[in-house]
């Protein structure tokens, strides 16, 4: 995927927007029986929501193997 296409393309980016959503929320918590159903529905409606979804993903997983670049204190290692 290009990275200016979520730019270029307002649907791409309304669909990575609620990747980000979908991800973040089952993170929190444990999705609902009904929040699954409604994952599966809202991937489903649209190849550009399953796209979103693995790179929403993707990326959450990477972010937590990059080491902070402060610590909490906010000065720089």
């Amino acid at each position: 995927m290009n990275p200016d296409q979520d730019r270029e393309d307002p649907a791409q980016a309304l669909a990575m927007q609620s990747a980000w959503e979908w991800v973040m929320k089952a993170h929190e918590q444990p999705l609902s029986e009904a929040d699954h159903e409604a994952l599966a529905r809202w991937l489903e409606a649209d190849p550009r929501h399953r796209t979103a979804h693995a790179q929403a993903s993707r990326l959450w997983l990477l972010s937590g193997l990059v080491p902070l670049a402060h610590d909490d204190d906010g000065l720089p290692h």
